[in-house]
């Protein structure tokens, strides 16, 4: 059992991680926010700080973009997420096709780009 949640918690997400680099789909979102955060690199809270941007979409759901994001342009890149509207946004496509799965474990796909749609 200890086995199974360490595979689930610690490797689970690295193997993803490592496939979703070199594995990426473009899909097509209705985003309605973006917002610049500072999320930390634990669950529990205690890890360093990681600059992200959450992308709030109504038919994709919550996507995070973390490749390229730092402190001082985190805002700035979820500005250019505004107006809402249709982006094409590239996602790893592990954690695409894993997102119901993700969701239980209250983990996003991960995003790497985006543009407007039109």
């Amino acid at each position: 059992m200890v086995l199974v949640i360490v595979c689930v918690v610690f490797v689970g997400p690295a193997v993803v991680h490592s496939y979703d680099a070199d594995h990426k789909t473009t899909i097509t979102c209705d985003v309605t926010s973006a917002e610049g955060e500072m999320q930390s690199s634990s669950s529990r809270g205690i890890g360093g700080p990681i600059a992200q941007v959450v992308i709030s979409t109504r038919d994709c759901g919550r996507l995070l973009l973390r490749e390229g994001v730092t402190r001082a342009n985190n805002e700035q890149i979820a500005a250019r997420l505004s107006p809402p509207g249709e982006f094409r946004i590239e996602v790893g496509t592990a954690s695409w096709d894993m997102r119901g799965v993700l969701h239980v474990i209250r983990r996003d796909p991960t995003a790497y780009g985006f543009e407007p749609a039109s």
